[in-house]
């Protein structure tokens, strides 16, 4: 469970909010949630990264670059 949780990338707020729940359901004990929430973090930042080298470079009034 736990490797799938840190693979899973944030999602809506009520799929977030619901994630105590589930950690306090299976036991999970507050040293996991921290590592649980880091990895996480990381794995949406490496994300985000990804999205802004696909989203193209715009100039100051909105339009591409000249090539």
């Amino acid at each position: 469970m736990v490797q799938f949780l840190a693979k899973l990338p944030f999602t809506s707020k009520e799929n977030e909010d619901i994630l105590p729940i589930l950690f306090s359901m299976l036991n999970f004990k507050e040293g996991e949630i921290e590592v649980l929430t880091q990895q996480r973090d990381d794995l949406n930042k490496e994300i985000a990264k990804e999205k802004a080298k696909e989203t193209p470079q715009k100039g100051i009034f909105g339009f591409g670059k000249k090539k």
